[in-house]
């Protein structure tokens, strides 16, 4: 397989894991809105998936030497915007992370009872579905190479 094609797979596993990880994250917000913890956790195991796939693909194109080559990436406003919301999704995501953990483990363990906070983790999904579509137009800037003065 050419290094073009592997590029372009890559390419478009990064885009699917966008297509995956947004709709989670809204959904997770949704059922946690509803008091529906059963349901988030599913839509946090897809949101846990597409994370780490979308950050295996964008580790690979930035330092694989398949792509534009880091010095492009590491050149451009955009980037670094890109990567200070998903810095900011990242920081969101430790505590109701850390939360659900706790939840399984304890549900495992034959309790009952809800994760806390669920009210909070919602909102915190609400934020960072609008910090992933920021990133997905941060993406398409860097993309076009658009260097456009902020």
């Amino acid at each position: 397989m050419t290094t073009a094609w592997i590029a372009a797979i890559v390419s478009a596993l990064h885009v699917l894991a966008i297509g995956i990880g947004l709709p989670s994250i809204a959904l997770r917000g949704w059922f946690f809105s509803r008091g529906d913890a059963t349901h988030a956790e599913w839509a946090d195991n897809a949101w846990g998936i597409a994370t780490l796939l979308w950050i295996g693909t964008g580790l690979y194109r930035l330092f694989g030497g398949v792509e534009k080559g880091a010095a492009f990436y590491m050149m451009h406003w955009a980037f670094h915007t890109k990567m200070g919301l998903f810095a900011a999704v990242g920081i969101l995501e430790i505590w109701p992370m850390y939360t659900l953990m706790r939840w399984r483990f304890a549900r495992s363990r034959g309790e009952v009872d809800p994760p806390p906070h669920m009210g909070h983790f919602a909102k915190i999904s609400a934020v960072q579905t609008l910090l992933i579509t920021a990133m997905a137009f941060a993406a398409a800037i860097m993309a076009r190479a658009l260097a456009f003065p902020l």
